[in-house]
């Protein structure tokens, strides 16, 4: 992706997704872009910017608020949109906090947390011989065993952040705040500052470098 591209999705009231593009190359937005939703997606929608998108390969991956069923998918080369569903087993939970992610080994994946249980599970996006896509658990987390067993009585436990380069997780709960490693898998406790949402650097970028 050369130059700065900046994407704005909404939802209109047409059941749709609509997304535009604009590249500081060209100093324009392109046209807009849109896909129909299914029909069991609530309309009044939104971009979840409290979870950032992430870019895997050549797409990048976006959740829909207020549809905790929903992914985005924006192919930024072939410029087009696909609804991806989660995982059916995930979907039926009636407390989760999850967040898509890039898979261990590559391609789409989403870490889910319980947030009454204290364990946490890794999910890819895999394509089978007949070329349907479906989801595969990965690994299961035992977070009450990593961290806490109090974890299991707090009946709360939210994603604040991600770290993909680094494979890092960052997770809070009334016991504090917590840094998870995925692998090696280990775990540190941060200052208590209270904040509910991590937005981090994992590299900086000097001009004329």
């Amino acid at each position: 992706m050369e130059g700065v591209k900046d994407i704005t999705s909404v939802l209109d009231l047409e059941q749709q997704v609509i997304v535009c593009v604009y590249s500081s190359e060209t100093g324009v937005w392109d046209n807009f872009i849109s896909t129909t939703l299914p029909s069991n997606v609530s309309r009044y929608g939104w971009i979840d910017q409290s979870k950032p998108a992430v870019l895997v390969g050549n797409s990048l991956y976006m959740l829909l608020h207020e549809n905790a069923s929903t992914i985005i998918e924006f192919d930024v080369d072939r410029k087009s949109l696909a609804v991806i569903p989660l995982p059916v087993s995930l979907d039926s939970e009636s407390s989760r906090s999850y967040s898509v992610m890039r898979a261990e080994g590559g391609g789409l994946g989403l870490f889910f947390v319980s947030m009454s249980g204290g364990s946490a599970q890794l999910w890819k996006r895999k394509t089978d011989c007949d070329g349907i896509a479906l989801w595969v658990l990965g690994r299961t987390i035992e977070l009450d065993k990593l961290i806490s067993p109090d974890l299991n009585s707090q009946c709360f436990l939210q994603i604040t952040g991600l770290a993909e380069e680094n494979n890092v997780v960052f997770l809070w709960s009334f016991l504090g705040d917590f840094m998870v490693q995925l692998d090696p898998l280990q775990f540190k406790q941060l200052p208590a500052i209270n904040l509910r949402h991590w937005h981090l650097f994992e590299s900086v970028y000097a001009a004329g470098i």
